[in-house]
């Protein structure tokens, strides 16, 4: 697992390119990666074109970016530990399932852009975000250009700028959530969570 496989990147950009339509039995799976590149240009280490593969029990330590979903890619990340990215998922007309997954420190957890405005179509960039932790970043989850992330059975609390943020042209949509401030949606509420450093 992720305290005995560790990979370093010694400021290097890419890990792994998914771009032949791998499917959820493609298995990235139980290692942690560390000093991702800082400076330009700057890529995801694993990065999924149109693929669709499971990412597991995986940690990733910043500052860089960690996971690219890309071309309608409907990758399954779960099980995940993301610290201290610029960003920790990127996400452009894709729809990957975040599940289980803690984000924490950096500048936006779940970056969403250049979705077409619907959520279960080709060109759809509307990621499932269920049962994560999002805290300590500047933005939480940041949605753009016609993107609609949602949100479902999460907290997304402490972030220093925005909980959840977007443009005119994109919706979040959250349900069953705990998030800072409040936010529309059946079962969302307002509650200090009450972290616990471990």
């Amino acid at each position: 697992g992720p305290d005995h496989c560790v990979i370093d990147l010694e400021n290097s950009n890419s890990l792994a390119v998914l771009d032949r339509g791998e499917g959820l039995a493609t298995r990235v799976e139980g290692f942690q990666v560390i000093n991702m590149r800082v400076g330009l240009p700057l890529f995801p280490v694993i990065q999924c074109f149109g693929s669709s593969p499971t990412i597991a029990n995986c940690r990733f330590t910043g500052p860089g970016l960690a996971v690219g979903c890309y071309n309608n890619s409907q990758a399954v990340v779960t099980h995940c530990t993301f610290s201290g990215l610029k960003e920790a998922i990127t996400c452009l007309t894709s729809r990957p399932v975040v599940s289980n997954c803690l984000i924490y420190g950096g500048s936006t957890g779940v970056y969403v852009l250049a979705g077409n405005g619907m959520t279960e179509c080709l060109g759809a960039s509307s990621p499932k975000i269920i049962n994560c932790t999002i805290t300590g970043a500047t933005t939480g989850v940041l949605a753009i250009q016609g993107a609609i992330p949602s949100i479902e059975n999460s907290i997304v609390w402490g972030n220093s700028s925005f909980q959840i943020n977007g443009d005119g042209s994109s919706s979040v949509i959250a349900s069953h959530s705990d998030v800072q401030g409040g936010w529309p949606g059946t079962g969302n509420f307002n509650i200090n969570p009450l972290f616990v450093n471990p």
